[in-house]
């Protein structure tokens, strides 16, 4: 099955998303060099599609975490964006919250938090997730609901 048969999205766009995402990962900063590049997608009030690219941010191991996922959340809905898909590209680690590990990185506890709480607001309740592994390229694509009840959550 095609990328593009899952997502919805033209091919072109998808090279867009994952483009935007490495360039997201390049300026990514972590103490650690733990890089996340993402892009998130949705329509605007006028009905046209938008785009936003957030990469995390953490200094040092005191300070706070800033995601990708919360940067694109925050500026949709400056926007007034409902976001209908992420896309997240970085190597795999395991999930704080959850403690599993994937194939590819899913949203963290936090970011899924902030996700159910924007439900309906800023992220459409049928949004799309695709997460890409930067060493590998091994994709995964889930409904934000599949990607809730994997990690034991609701949506």
């Amino acid at each position: 099955m095609l990328l593009e048969d899952v997502t919805g999205l033209s091919n072109d766009t998808l090279l867009g998303l994952v483009v935007g995402a490495m360039d997201a990962r390049a300026r990514a900063h972590s103490y650690r060099n733990f890089r996340v590049g993402t892009m998130a997608w949705g329509l605007s009030p006028s009905g046209e599609m938008k785009f936003f690219k957030g990469a995390n941010t953490k200094h040092s191991c005191e300070s706070p975490k800033d995601c990708g996922e919360m940067k694109d959340m925050r500026a949709a809905h400056r926007a007034g964006v409902i976001l209908t898909g992420f896309l997240v590209l970085a190597e795999p680690q395991p999930d704080h919250g959850s403690g599993l590990l994937f194939k590819t990185l899913h949203p963290c506890e936090a970011c899924r938090k902030m996700m159910r709480g924007l439900k309906g607001a800023v992220v459409h309740e049928d949004a799309r997730v695709i997460t890409i592994n930067a060493r590998t390229c091994e994709c995964q694509v889930l409904y934000m609901r599949e990607l809730m009840r994997l990690h034991g959550e609701r949506w």
